[in-house]
């Protein structure tokens, strides 16, 4: 087995645990790194190696992925959603929505609400 191998398979492993544990607003690069038994800057350079994305910025995508699932279907509070989807601050989470989908959270549930 190749460096590269091992690599993509504690990513793989990595990623299993961060989408089960998505929600999780404990949910880390370090304490994925500390369960894949890796130092830091060594699971951060092979996350990112496999990936093509920060594991920061991975954890970040699935939750607003999640939250654009809520956003579509549930009514509650978009500091709720944020709750719910990991994030500890509706106003990071709003941040974030905005960096990745190029609109506020509530500003996307408006505009899908218009169009259905």
């Amino acid at each position: 087995m190749t460096r590269d191998d091992s690599a993509r398979e504690r990513v793989v492993r990595a990623e299993e645990i961060l989408k089960a544990n998505v929600c999780d607003p404990r949910l880390s690069p370090s304490l994925l790194a500390r369960q894949l038994d890796l130092d830091l800057p060594a699971f951060s350079r092979a996350f990112k190696q496999v990936t093509g994305k920060t594991c920061t910025d991975y954890i970040a995508a699935e939750r607003i992925r999640m939250a654009k699932q809520l956003l579509r279907s549930d009514g509650g509070l978009v500091k709720e959603i944020a709750s719910k989807v990991g994030f500890r601050s509706p106003n990071y989470f709003t941040r974030r929505f905005r960096e990745i989908e190029g609109l506020s959270p509530s500003t996307y549930r408006r505009l899908r609400r218009e169009n259905s």
